[in-house]
Order: structure tokens, then sequence, then C-alpha cells
């Protein structure tokens, strides 16, 4: 017999099951695959829907969505908890969290954020069984897996059945939407649990479901998973842990009752999909200045107006910086961009107001007349045959992104004005994700091979020759080229050095917070849900020169009187006098210069 069913039927079944407990590379170093490939493996076995239950993390949901709605595949939200027992309690247990609603998508949100903070954080992002029973309402909540509380108590030789059925009464009597969650792994723990789980949620009348703990796309990629886990233990190929077992790929409903899940606990992971409504991640309105549009954008053009009169335009050709200032207006609000310039412009008044020196301008945002007017940089882009449609694509809606220097030792003071004028849970920063690239992958590769590092150099030289990388893997390593798939998933969260998004609501109610108030969303991830994202960057050489300027009595408009044609300071950038210049102190600038 196969799940209840013998197995020369299972075959030919068509059984209806939505996995519910998936992991995707945003569960850091524990699950190979990224939300899009997870939606394109699930279209590929032939499911209607997938949930998206990363560890303690919601990073994936932005990507989940639009993977889901490409593909016509119904999207299930979730995310598999750290969770204790109570605050002095320090042995962690797993539990799997749906949103049935959205109402619920809220709750899991504030459950995430609580997750992170300092009282709940040790190690993991970790709730209280009493976080979850206060927030359960719009949730779905699973047992668990082999970590789940009832599970461990299981094989706890110390609890045994006793011990689980009080955790699966105490959860049940206290989550309405409450289910016993088994998986078929080919692990004997795994049988014993599922037995005894099983006969308890017969005897106690609750409802089973089956899962798969999902960490991998496809047969196979437990060899990945396997490199990942010694990435994330810091352990080589001569230590002893263990991997994935074979079976924690998306697999279909055939597979699970063929591996051993009671038919109808397959079936019921299809009633929960059908239980949890289909609807849209919340998205953010867009930050405004408390103006109508209209109003906004005659404000912009009276600032226009206001700058040139202080830049003295009129001593320069009027019809050529006419029409590019009317040109560029025109674009910026077609675009309904007039907020974001204000709010900029605001940011950068208020700096200089303050005495915090700021740069003159840094990439793209150079080539704005209408940045320039208005003050955010000191760049007459007409003067130097600089390009508008580098920072605005007419034929794009990408948003604008200025990036803005501050001295570093007052970027603090900036991003604490943001809360300010926004509103402290309106401003945060956001994260960055470094991923595994192909250097830094040979890197781990030598590492958890025990290669020697000179083989290792060798390999990462040919890749930048043109060799791939997987070729470069597999004559490192032999056998071991499928670890190029790797590359692009995520090695290491961090938080980004400058990036700040500003929200017309709570963030907390758009997305979650990760540890120190930081967003948990990368700036791509987080434009897509509505947030406005400024670049707020730090730069030492502001600072020097903000000394420099205090040293002898001037102001930082003084600055832009100096001659670009000094012949004194030509002569020192060629004599390589460069310590302390952004991007001309590196040893291979100051010998270009020097060769001039």
């Amino acid at each position: 017999m196969t799940g209840n069913v013998p197995a020369s039927q299972v075959s030919r079944m068509n059984v209806d099951w939505v996995p519910l407990h998936v992991h995707s590379t945003f569960s850091v170093l524990d699950g190979y695959g990224t939300p899009a490939q997870i939606v394109e493996r699930a279209k590929e076995v032939g499911l209607k829907a997938v949930a998206l239950t990363d560890h303690g993390s919601v990073s994936g949901h932005p990507q989940f969505e639009q993977a889901c709605k490409a593909a016509g595949i119904k999207p299930i939200y979730g995310c598999e908890f750290y969770v204790t027992v109570g605050e002095k309690e320090r042995s962690k247990s797993h539990i799997t969290v749906l949103a049935r609603t959205p109402a619920g998508y809220q709750n899991l949100l504030r459950l995430v954020s609580r997750s992170y903070e300092e009282d709940r954080f040790y190690y993991q992002p970790t709730i209280y069984v009493t976080d979850l029973v206060e927030h359960q309402e719009g949730l779905v909540v699973l047992s668990g897996c082999l970590s789940g509380l009832a599970a461990k108590a299981m094989l706890d030789e110390n609890g045994g059945m006793a011990q689980a059925q009080e955790w699966l009464i105490e959860l049940s009597e206290a989550i309405e939407h409450f289910y016993v969650e088994i998986q078929p792994l080919d692990l004997d723990e795994s049988r014993i649990v599922n037995s005894g789980l099983i006969e308890a949620a017969r005897e106690l009348g609750l409802k089973l479901v089956a899962t798969n703990d999902i960490h991998y796309l496809r047969e196979g990629d437990e060899r990945i998973q396997w490199f990942l886990g010694a990435v994330r233990r810091n352990k080589n190929v001569y230590d002893e842990f263990r991997g994935m077992v074979p079976q924690c790929y998306l697999c279909s409903g055939v597979d699970m009752v063929q591996w051993g899940a009671p038919i109808e606990s397959v079936r019921e992971s299809w009633r929960i999909a059908e239980l949890c409504e289909e609807f849209d991640l919340p998205k953010a309105e867009p930050v405004r200045v408390g103006l109508s549009e209209e109003e906004a954008y005659e404000t912009l053009v009276q600032k226009c107006r206001e700058g040139w009169v202080a830049r003295s335009m009129k001593q320069k050709a009027q019809d050529l910086y006419l029409h590019r200032m009317f040109y560029e207006l025109k674009l910026i609000k077609e675009k309904r961009f007039v907020d974001y310039f204000l709010i900029v412009a605001d940011m950068v008044a208020w700096a200089k107001k303050k005495g915090i020196m700021v740069g003159p301008a840094r990439g793209s945002a150079a080539g704005s007349l209408v940045a320039y007017l208005i003050g955010i940089t000191e760049v007459d882009p007409i003067e130097w045959d600089l390009l508008f449609e580098r920072f605005i694509d007419v034929s794009r809606l990408d948003p604008p992104d200025i990036d803005l220097d501050f001295q570093d030792d007052r970027r603090d003071e900036v991003k604490a004005y943001l809360e300010e004028r926004w509103g402290a849970d309106r401003v945060a920063n956001i994260a960055g994700y470094s991923l595994f690239k192909a250097r830094s992958l040979l890197d781990d590769v030598g590492r958890v091979f025990r290669l020697r590092k000179v083989d290792v150099e060798a390999a990462k030289d040919a890749v930048m020759a043109g060799t791939g990388l997987e070729e470069a893997i597999e004559t490192l390593v032999p056998g071991k080229g499928y670890l190029s798939e790797v590359e692009g998933m995520i090695r290491q969260y961090t938080v980004h050095a400058a990036g700040v998004v500003v929200a017309s609501e709570p963030i907390s109610e758009v997305t979650a917070m990760g540890r120190n108030g930081a967003l948990m969303l990368d700036y791509r991830d987080a434009e897509y849900m509505g947030l406005m994202k400024i670049d707020v960057l730090s730069l030492k050489t502001l600072t020097i020169l903000k000394h420099c300027l205090d040293a002898i009595g001037k102001d930082w408009r003084w600055l832009y009187s100096v001659p670009l044609d000094d012949p004194e300071v030509y002569k020192a950038f060629g004599d390589g006098l460069c310590e302390g210049v952004f991007q001309f102190e590196g040893a291979t600038t100051k010998r270009i210069c020097q060769r001039l």
C-alpha cells in the first residue's frame, strides 16, 4: 500500500495538492531557487497554486507575487517561524504560518517584525506562542516540520505521545485554523513522528495536512543544497554533517502519495489553498508633499523661477535654457515625479542650511537642469553637455535615482531629518543582498572542498578571461560543475550603505521590518511595493572639504567660484598628488594622471 492507495493505482491518479511549505533563496543559505524559479517549477509540475514560507522572512514575497501573476498561479504568502514557548525559553521550534486573508497578511507582517525586536531576537528572529495566538486572525497555522513543537516532543524520550498531544491540544484550542502537519520523508525519525501525529490527529479530531519540506527545485538538487549548508555551517567535505534528504524538492501530489502520505492529507493541502484568498500584496501610495498634483507642479515651477534668478540664467542663452527647462518639467509632470523632486530638494536645502556639506552632483542626475535650478545639484548640465535622457528615460517608467553625497560625519542627521519630516515609522534603511558571484563562488568551492588557493586563483583568472563558470568549477572539482547554478543565489543579508525609503504610510503596513528598524527588501522590491527610494550617501571627502573651508573661513558656495582651469591644480594631479580626492586617490588612477 502507498498512502492508503494500492501502489499500482497511484501513478494513474490525479491528486489535487498544493505545496504549503516552500523555501527559496530568501531562506538565506537554506534554500535553492529564486521565487521566479519556484513558480516556474510549480507550473512545470502542473500545480495551480504554491506557497512561499521562508525562514523568518517575507522578503521574497514581492518577486513571488510578480512571478505568480505572470504564470497564472495562485500565490499563498507565508513564513516558517522560529517559535519558543516563552521569554525564558531558549529552545526553538519551527511552525508554518500562511496568510488566509489580507488582514491575515497584516498579522503575518506584525509577527515577522516582532520576531526581529530586541527582546525576541536570539540568534534567529523568534516569536512566542502567545504572539501567534494574539495575531492569529486571518492566518492558517500548521504544526511544523520535524522541528515543530509536537514533532520534537514525539521524538523526546521524556515527552513522547503525551507531550505531543498536549501541544496539539493547546495550539488547536487557541488557534482557529490549526492543522497537524506531516512530511513523508525517508527518515526514521520522520516515520516515527508521522505515525504518532496521524494517530494523535485521529484521536483529537484534528485535520491532517501533508507538506513536503521543500528547499530546492528538482530531484538531484540536494547536492546544491548540501553545498549551501556547508557554506552556512562553515563545514567542508571532510566534516560529517547531514544534508537534505533527496525528497525535499518541489514535487507532485502523486509523489507525495507514493512516499506514503495519506491521500486525504495530501488533498487537504488543496482545501487549505482554497481557504486562502487570492489577494494582492499591500502597496504604499505615492509619497506626496501635502499638495494637489497641480499645486505641487506649480511649486516646482516656482522653485525653478527662483533658481533662474539665483543662478543668473539671464546671462546665458535664453532660448536653449528655457526650452530645456520646460522640456524637463513637462516630462517630470507626465511621469508624476514632481513630489520626488520637491522632497529631495527640501532635504538638500535643509542640509545646506544646517551647514552640512553636500556633493555637487553624482551620476546621471547631473544631467537635469531642473535639479540644478532647484538646488539639488551644483552642475549646469548644458554648459557641460550632459544629457537629461541619461537621468530620466522618456520611454520608461522607472523612478528617477538621484544619488546624494553628504559629509560622512553628519549623514545620520540627514536621515534623522527625514524621519522628523515624514515620520519615523515611514522612513527606513533598505536591505542589500550579497549574491554568489563567479569569483566569490569559486572561493567558497575552494574552502568547502579544501582546494589549494593557487588553484582557486587560477580558476578565477580563467573565468575573468572568458572561461565558463561551470567549466572552471569542473576543472577544480571534477563532477561538481553543477554548483555553477548557485551563482545569483543570496549568500548574505546586509543593510544597504546608502539606500533609504520614504513612505506615505507606516512601512510596517506594507512589509516587515528587520533588525534595527531596517527594511527587509532591496531597492528594486521596495520600489515595486510603492516605497520611494532616496540614496543618502556618506563621503569622507566632503568632510575633509568642510574642515578645510572652516579653517579658511569660507562656506560651501565659495568652492564653486574656484576656477576649473588653474594650472597649479593640474600640475598637482600630474605629480600624482591626489590623496583625498574622490575617485583619484587610488594607485592606478595616480599612475594614469602622472602619465598624461
